[in-house]
């Protein structure tokens, strides 16, 4: 038999508060799972009160109720990472997100953490970004990317300029 194409899907966004969420995340990740595809599950609904809203005060709670809806249902073993939030350096406070990547490293299997930040501004003519990104809290993070919308020399720069922050922070 051939061996199965290994891909991720990030899926789902933010989802409202009001529903439980976890019915649609096992059915995705289950039906994803039978064609071989492990999921990439955005999690802020279970943690903030909308896609740039505050920490729940319960959000520890959430956490594990949804951690453990996902290992009771046999979904858990197909899930790739845990996505706190798109961009989360536009939408949430170092401190949110710490606590985020904490509660999620605490659960017990721990989920890996991907984080895609920003396109954070990118200034040509000093070559440098037009913001400082604080790295401190992306440490417990095990994947991290970056959205970068330009082209030519632009997107190269921008891409270097990204890089050295990871570097920065993973040496």
């Amino acid at each position: 038999h051939p061996r199965p194409l290994q891909v991720d899907f990030v899926q789902n966004s933010w989802k409202s508060p009001t529903r439980d969420a976890t019915l649609w995340d096992v059915s995705d990740i289950l039906q994803l799972a039978g064609h071989g595809v492990r999921s990439i599950v955005s999690v802020s609904h279970v943690f903030t009160t909308g896609p740039m809203g505050s920490l729940y005060p319960d959000y520890a709670q959430r956490w594990a109720t949804y951690h453990a809806r996902l290992a009771a249902t046999g979904a858990l073993e197909h899930v790739a990472f845990a996505y706190p939030s798109d961009e989360p350096d536009l939408r949430m406070t170092a401190a949110t997100l710490g606590a985020i990547t904490a509660a999620i490293k605490a659960s017990q299997p721990p989920l890996p953490v991907l984080l895609t930040l920003s396109n954070v501004p990118f200034n040509v003519t000093s070559g440098e970004l037009d913001y400082p990104l604080v790295t401190t809290h992306l440490e417990p993070t095990d994947i991290v990317s970056f959205d970068i919308y330009s082209s030519g020399a632009v997107y190269w720069a921008a891409m270097k300029a990204k890089l050295d922050i990871l570097a920065s922070f993973t040496s």
